[in-house]
């Protein structure tokens, strides 16, 4: 596993990396862990521990499914065609009624979760333990559940199963099984800071979709007076590059919004330059502002969290 550089110091550049995506994915319940272990055990064990510790507390969640079953006796409703094509009316019922069962989507989810990471954790533990209470569930992946005041105190477990699926890659070389954690960091560089912004400012709008004729756009955020895009790279002499100017004299004119800005994580330096796009005598005209903001620290998962946010609301003094 290749770390991408965001820290100066190996651990805390691992400390960190694991910041952005425990918050990135609202996984709250964050205790110390070894940064020597690999990290999709320490990550495994995060989902079973808690998983865990949240069905002792509450037990296992129920709710109600809608079966179709063959019973000896009628329960709920008749399904009268299945009934009259087997031409027996001494054989059993074909009838649809609600069951209030562990079978629904949400535990199928986590179960299916708890198979595949088995396959290859070291620390089955855990996972062997929440086998055997979720025997009776069967194990589908559903990529969509919707939550409310009776599961949602399941809804990080079920992120974090996500999470889990999603980057863990398995891959067979002749007898052996080689594991893989893989991250697409700029699409966390997105959600992370995507995630700060919404938590600070209540007008954000994250990955706004829309049509202008042909044109589809999508910026990563979007303020009553500011459209924001993100880029995880390193810049060099062509800062910002010609494409990316492009794209934000787009995005200015097409969400009618007069300020830009293109936003880096801090490599060197920190950098804050401003752009003028477009003709200084057009109605149209841009102006680009171009910031990067440190995601460097040694600060404890709250302290971190709170370090940037200040930092983001510090970088953004000149535009609320």
């Amino acid at each position: 596993m290749i770390l991408p550089k965001i820290s100066r110091g190996k651990s805390d550049n691992l400390e960190i990396f694991m910041f952005m995506i425990l918050y990135s994915h609202n996984i709250t319940e964050v205790n110390n862990f070894d940064t020597k272990e690999n990290m999709y055990e320490i990550f495994i064990d995060i989902f079973s521990r808690n998983l865990l510790k949240l069905i002792n507390q509450t037990g296992l969640y129920k709710e109600y499914i809608t079966v179709q079953d063959d019973v000896n006796f009628l329960k709920g409703k008749l399904i009268l065609k299945e009934f009259i094509l087997r031409n027996n009316f001494n054989s059993k019922f074909t009838c649809e009624y609600d069951e209030f069962s562990t079978n629904h989507k949400l535990n199928q989810s986590l179960i299916y979760t708890i198979k595949e990471m088995k396959r290859f954790s070291k620390n089955k533990t855990n996972l062997v333990k929440l086998e055997k209470i979720f025997n009776e569930v069967t194990p589908i992946y559903h990529k969509h559940i919707e939550f409310n005041h009776l599961n949602v105190r399941f809804k990080e477990s079920y992120n974090l199963a996500n999470f889990l699926l999603k980057n863990v890659q398995q891959k067979k070389v002749h007898s052996f099984q080689n594991f893989s954690f893989m991250f697409d960091m700029d699409r966390l560089f997105e959600d992370f800071i995507g995630k700060i912004f919404q938590d600070i400012f209540q007008d954000t709008k994250l990955q706004t979709i829309q049509y202008f004729a042909n044109l589809r756009l999508e910026p990563d955020i979007i303020l009553h007076n500011l459209v924001i895009d993100l880029k995880y790279k390193i810049f060099k002499n062509d800062f910002p590059k010609k494409e990316d100017k492009y794209q934000m004299y787009l995005y200015g004119n097409n969400f009618e919004k007069k300020q830009t800005m293109l936003l880096y994580p801090k490599h060197k330096s920190d950098i804050s330059q401003r752009f003028l796009l477009g003709n200084n005598d057009s109605q149209h005209q841009v102006i680009l502002t171009a910031k990067t903001i440190d995601l460097d620290s040694d600060l404890d998962y709250d302290g971190y969290i709170q370090e940037i946010r200040n930092r983001t609301i510090k970088l953004m003094e000149d535009f609320r």
